[in-house]
């Protein structure tokens, strides 16, 4: 997310003031340093320089700028996730030392085993027991191998018990990540009508905005599907009134 972004912001640079000493970690330098995605979701950037980018992933002043980061956010926020990226130094053994979850991502590979094989060796180093790695499978392959047979490959050497393998693996649908851009998915062959209502059904689930989001909404009339109702569908598919939703 954040390569997609790019790290040649003012936020980024404040990020790299942080590691280089020039401005103090604060609530208002890191509310300068977030980017925000939504009312609820903010990405902190890597910072601008390749320079402070290795300083903070290696020097051991890293630890204590993650440290500091960390403990603002757990105030300013209700969840925080770090992705590590797979680097290793002090600042990563910071932050996996304040997880409260250790989320290892593995795919199915044979050469992917083999990689968190010796990752955990490190991992279980720095967390000290079992309890906070929690394993999310990524059928990269395509072929399934399943949680149960990778939990046999690994588990002899380590021991890990149940509960870290209790999350199902992430769907895996190759023929659906070519869907997007093609020109062949059921919204983009579809004629007005349809998208009008997959639209509907997008802004009821949250997914795009209540309003703004489709070309079609201002030559609606009232009651056409592009004006906001009284009433929601799935509000009356479930039976729920709009004074009673809270209490549901």
């Amino acid at each position: 997310l954040s390569r997609s972004l790019t790290v040649n912001g003012v936020e980024a640079k404040v990020v790299s003031s942080w590691v280089n000493g020039s401005r103090d970690i604060s609530r208002e330098s890191l509310k300068d340093a977030l980017i925000p995605i939504s009312s609820d979701v903010s990405v902190l950037m890597p910072p601008d320089r390749m320079a402070e980018s290795m300083d903070l992933v290696c020097h051991t002043d890293g630890m204590g700028i993650v440290q500091r980061v960390v403990e603002l956010s757990r105030v300013m926020f209700d969840v925080i996730i770090a992705d590590t990226g797979g680097r290793m130094g002090p600042a990563t053994g910071g932050l996996l030392r304040a997880a409260d979850v250790v989320l290892v991502v593995i795919d199915d590979t044979i050469l992917g085993l083999t990689a968190v094989d010796l990752y955990l060796t490190f991992v279980k180093t720095l967390v000290g027991g079992n309890d906070r790695i929690l394993f999310l499978v990524n059928p990269y392959s395509g072929d399934l191998l399943g949680v149960p047979q990778i939990k046999a490959e690994l588990e002899p050497v380590h021991n890990l018990g149940e509960l870290p393998w209790r999350l199902p693996p992430i769907p895996n649908d190759p023929k659906a990540a070519l869907w997007p851009g093609s020109g062949r998915t059921l919204y983009s062959k579809g004629q007005r009508g349809t998208r009008l209502a997959l639209e509907r059904v997008a802004r009821e689930l949250g997914i795009i905005e209540v309003e703004g989001q489709t070309g079609f909404q201002n030559a609606l009339p009232e009651g056409a599907g592009g004006a906001p109702q009284s009433e929601s569908w799935i509000k009356r598919v479930f039976g729920k009134r709009d004074g009673r939703v809270d209490q549901s």
